[in-house]
């Protein structure tokens, strides 16, 4: 497996992903509410936006199977045509990002550390990481920091689902939101 084609194509992607959604928008939303959600650790993450969208709170978390494009698919990656590049990602990223199978079944994986029921997404399941830190600021009482975190849980569920819909909406793929606090 080329670790270099695969950066590439993850790049690519990436690209392609932010022409459809603005993920500027969501991620704007988390740095500007008054929430308090913290920076997160960069170095926990096995991969990241930030890389080419700067983005602070979303990564795609998606293996990227490149083996199953052909040797001149494979070659095109190696180019500078850009138009090429990402014409062959738009056409191909539903299979790339799919972990496949024999018996060509759908399954569950895990693309996080966490071994608990909401970090599995299905194979075929285009997954993005929302990820947040500590709180800023600390709070007086017990009372107040379940509050926060409450209207956190709230404010999250509400932007990944909104988030969730428009990508099925306008890439028409099944969505796995993974919200971790790292």
């Amino acid at each position: 497996m080329n670790i270099e084609l695969q950066n590439i194509y993850k790049k690519y992607f990436e690209k392609y992903l932010s022409s459809i959604i603005n993920l500027n928008d969501y991620n704007r939303l988390i740095d500007e509410s008054n929430l308090s959600f913290g920076e997160v650790n960069k170095v926990q993450l096995k991969s990241n936006l930030e890389e080419y969208l700067n983005l602070n709170h979303f990564y795609i978390l998606n293996n990227f199977y490149i083996e199953k494009l052909s040797p001149e698919e494979q070659n095109l990656l190696q180019s500078t045509n850009e138009e090429e590049i990402l014409s062959l990602v738009k056409r191909t990223y539903k299979d790339i990002i799919t972990k496949s199978r024999e018996d060509f079944k759908r399954f569950k994986i895990n693309y996080t550390f966490s071994t608990a029921e909401t970090s599995f997404s299905y194979n075929d399941e285009l997954v993005i990481g929302i990820y947040y830190g500590s709180n800023k600021e600390k709070y007086n009482s017990e009372d107040l920091y379940l509050e926060n975190y409450q209207k956190k849980k709230e404010f999250l569920n509400e932007l990944s689902t909104k988030l969730k819909n428009e990508i099925k909406e306008k890439l028409f793929i099944d969505t796995k939101i993974i919200v971790e606090k790292i």
